[in-house]
């Protein structure tokens, strides 16, 4: 997550446009195998897909589109009505500069074009691709053992990366209640359940931190999350954005209290002790290495955490949190204990080494999944009102009076294969907006509100 306001200082323009330059031939490449082999099992995806136009231009370049003059006038309506300062000052409070941005997108859109009410709904359809996609993955860890070493590599880099996606995308979909009901048992076990198989995996964030994401947006600092006392984190994705920004305010997490007077009194982080200070501008490829490597053994360092949970029942990294955390935290990591020796025990470590290099790699530049990864939150500078894009609100922060400002959320358009890839996840824009729209349903929603989300997207040629 990026903080919206100036205060950040944002490396993702930067990453953005080296990862994708030089690796976009790698990604299409491992892509679109990637994709033929797993498209199979992805009925409910293609579905849902209904054709989008496709940018013209080459590189990384700002585009318009969709221009609809016949929603022009009804778009212009909803704006003037619902992005006054008096709507402004009547949203909820409690969440975040973001957060309310969102909402006030949200509404727009909905005055515009009401019928996209009708897509917020259940799908049972994201049901049958997560158990797809898992059972992807459990193919995958059974043909490992056959193979030699690289042929490991290759597929964990490829089908296995985005099965991984996939399944990190399904069980999202778990825990907004779009696939079944929220609250009930059925969400709970799933949530548990198609968890794995992982090694570092995706239920702690999902669990804690990804709908407060959404409310909260923006709005805290790593040391925050590290150091709260509430059972939840106020924003979830700040555990895994540290190297793709700079987060604004004090850094975390800082060392236990058992060990503060044997070690340096210095935020215990990866990104932030390694990464941040190996990165060199204009050196693309150095950068891209520290970055997979940084990646590599952040994931690492969870795998191992999650052991020390396991044994212990308590996760040092959040001292502060309560014991119904802890205890959650605790009786996962030991399923997942007994799960990955399970895996050691009958295929061999081939295959847990096929996980997590899968877990890690779909968001390393060799996989086009990166370029959605780096980019989803950055504070990129939002263009400015031309005749083509004057229906876009404006952003956040200095600039904002003129149409300008901070975009704190973006999509990335790259084409159907693109799509299918990254399981409509590059439709980040549009996701923030209307987070209860099924994730499958998310190319139908950019359709109608393409003068809201057109522009404020990043587009990607090379597809």
């Amino acid at each position: 997550m990026a903080v919206a306001s100036s205060r950040a200082i944002d490396l993702q323009a930067a990453m953005a446009s080296e990862s994708v330059t030089c690796a976009r031939g790698v990604a299409w490449v491992l892509g679109a195998a990637m994709t033929l082999a797993a498209l199979p099992s992805a009925g409910a995806f293609s579905l849902a897909r209904l054709p989008v136009a496709k940018p013209l231009n080459a590189g990384l370049t700002w585009a318009n589109l969709v221009s609809l003059p016949q929603r022009r006038a009804a778009t212009h309506a909803a704006l003037s009505m619902v992005l006054s300062p008096a709507a402004r000052s009547s949203t909820p409070q409690g969440i975040s500069d973001v957060s309310r941005w969102h909402r006030e997108r949200r509404r727009a859109i909905l005055v515009a074009h009401p019928e996209v009410a009708q897509m917020e709904r259940s799908d049972w359809r994201g049901l049958l691709l997560l158990l797809a996609c898992n059972a992807v993955l459990y193919a995958c860890m059974a043909v490992a053992p056959s193979l030699h070493w690289l042929g490991v590599v290759a597929l964990a880099l490829t089908v296995g990366a985005t099965a991984s996606l996939w399944q990190l995308t399904m069980l999202h979909e778990v825990v907004h209640g779009t696939m079944v009901k929220s609250g009930g048992s059925l969400q709970s076990f799933l949530l548990w359940a198609c968890s794995f198989p992982s090694v570092f995996g995706y239920f702690l964030y999902l669990r804690f931190g990804h709908l407060s994401h959404h409310n909260r947006l923006g709005a805290h600092s790593m040391a925050e999350l590290f150091s709260s006392p509430l059972e939840g984190f106020e924003d979830g994705d700040i555990l895994f954005v540290t190297h793709r920004m700079q987060i604004a305010g004090p850094k975390g997490p800082m060392p236990p209290p058992a060990l503060a007077d044997k070690l340096p009194d210095a935020p215990i982080n990866v990104a932030f002790n390694f990464f941040s200070g190996m990165w060199r501008p204009n050196q693309p490829y150095r950068n891209m290495a520290v970055y997979c490597v940084s990646m590599f053994f952040e994931r690492l360092v969870l795998v191992i955490s999650d052991k020390v949970v396991a044994i212990t029942g308590y996760n040092a990294f959040f001292p502060n949190k309560p014991p119904s955390f802890h205890r959650t935290a605790a009786n996962h990591a030991r399923l997942a204990t007994l799960f990955q020796a399970a895996v050691v025990y009958a295929l061999g470590w081939k295959a847990l080494v096929l996980l997590y290099i899968a877990e890690t790699a779909w968001s390393l530049p060799v996989h086009p999944g990166c370029a959605m990864f780096i980019t989803n939150h950055g504070s990129s500078t939002q263009p400015r009102p031309h005749e083509a894009s004057s229906s876009v609100p404006a952003g956040l922060g200095k600039g904002a009076d003129q149409g300008g400002g901070c975009q704190p959320t973006r999509s990335t358009y790259a084409g159907f294969w693109y799509d299918a890839i990254c399981c409509n996840t590059n439709y980040h824009l549009e996701h923030h907006d209307f987070p209860n729209i099924p994730i499958l349903l998310l190319p139908r929603y950019a359709v109608p509100a393409g003068l809201f989300c057109s522009l404020t997207g990043l587009f990607l040629g090379f597809f």
